[in-house]
């Protein structure tokens, strides 16, 4: 099982950032690339929302990861498992108030689909481009949250 975890800080309170999180659709505006985001039923908040993400790798390739939310805990908590066929395992979104907004930490536990090799190319290759991919993503979800102008 491979392990990506990052974190930052965004000035701006828990709700706001909750909120940007959880307007799916509106992901693959700072997540570094996804390409879509759909809802997989009616349900958009709480325990049991499906999702279905199509995200860009190099090549041009796509993969479709799709996740469902298992646990919700408003303005603090977002954990999803991933059950598509090439993306397993769990992650989550925990925010925690600081004086001056939110420390926002984003974990993934995956087990990659590269067999007998998986682990160690995951280790090696994997999770280092994954790292920086997530890296990426947590600066365009602060911009987002940060900015004046766009509201979630």
């Amino acid at each position: 099982m491979a392990r990506i975890a990052v974190r930052t800080h965004i000035e701006a309170e828990p709700a706001r950032v909750f909120a940007t999180l959880v307007a799916w659709e509106a992901q693959p505006s700072w997540r570094r690339g996804v390409v879509a985001v759909r809802l997989r039923g009616e349900q958009r908040e709480g325990v049991g929302v499906r999702l279905r993400f199509v995200t860009a790798l190099p090549g041009g390739l796509t993969v479709v990861d799709d996740q469902a939310v298992t646990e919700w805990e408003a303005d603090r908590l977002v954990a999803v498992r991933h059950t598509a066929r090439y993306a397993r395992g769990v992650g989550a979104f925990e925010l925690h108030p600081t004086p001056h907004g939110t420390r926002v930490e984003w974990w993934e536990e995956l087990d990659l689909p590269l067999w007998a090799l998986g682990e160690a190319v995951g280790t090696l290759a994997l999770v280092p481009w994954l790292t920086r991919r997530h890296r990426a993503s947590l600066a365009g979800l602060k911009r987002v949250c940060e900015s004046e102008s766009v509201r979630p």
